[in-house]
């Protein structure tokens, strides 16, 4: 939390469910004490938010404890709660006492498939190095995440570990994204390692990926390339979907 600003007060929001939710909660609990507050959600990522919150463009978001130790403030060796404060506090940021859950990364598997496979412990996975994880760019970088969770794992170099993005270049001026785009196929190739990218943008999905999966409430609609998606969809709700993809514009 920035220092006292005047009214209004600004919450401001990561670009994923839970911090706009918490974003939400923090903004009406400031408007049922009578603060006139604002809430800009889903404003990108961490540095993003933390950056905007020491120049003052927000006054106020939630993040986790995990995320200051291990990213912001990398280095600075401050694990207890007293000494991420007092470091915060020298970067001119105050902060709360924490919200009171715990917000822990988890691997999820099917439960026939974990059955199947006899898997019961995270340690079981060294013994099926075929499995494909998908994991989140941010877990995979992180000093407490991959980078150190699979070097404890015998054989973790042979997993097939997939890196997924979700809507990463959403709310975007077109000419920036256009740039964007290329940079990210670019380190997808150096990569070697599957990219599930989550697009709304059939445009953008079929630039990035040689395959194309249509979902519609949690269930695969169709799969394949986007020109197949155009000429032979699976059912009326791909031709709709793809009717919608404005890609020139009307004059009209």
């Amino acid at each position: 939390m920035a220092g006292k600003r005047s009214t209004p007060v600004v919450v401001g929001s990561k670009s994923f469910t839970e911090s706009v939710v918490l974003g939400e909660v923090a903004t009406l609990l400031l408007r049922g004490a009578s603060v006139d507050a604002g809430h800009r959600r889903e404003l990108g990522g961490t540095r993003i938010l933390f950056n905007a919150l020491q120049h003052g463009d927000i006054d106020v978001y939630a993040e986790y404890t995990g995320t200051l130790i291990h990213e912001i403030l990398q280095g600075r060796q401050a694990t207890s709660f007293a000494q991420i404060e007092a470091e915060l506090r020298q970067l001119g940021i105050r902060m709360t006492r924490p919200l009171g859950f715990n917000n822990t990364y988890a691997i999820g598997m099917r439960p026939e498939t974990a059955e199947r496979l006899g898997i019961r412990t995270i340690s079981d996975l060294k013994h099926h190095p075929e499995l494909r994880l998908g994991l989140t760019n941010e877990f995979m970088d992180r000093g407490d995440g991959w980078p150190r969770r699979g070097s404890t794992w015998s054989s973790a170099s042979s997993f097939r570990a997939a890196c997924a993005c979700g809507e990463p270049l959403g709310a975007l001026d077109p000419m920036i994204r256009v740039d964007l785009q290329a940079d990210l196929r670019e380190i997808f190739a150096r990569l070697s390692k599957t990219v599930v990218l989550v697009t709304h943008n059939l445009a953008e999905a079929a630039y990035f990926g040689d395959s194309v999966v249509l979902l519609r409430a949690g269930r695969i609609v169709q799969q394949g390339p986007l020109r197949q998606l155009i000429e032979q969809p699976a059912e009326p709700f791909v031709s709709e979907f793809v009717t919608a993809q404005r890609s020139k514009i009307s004059w009209d």
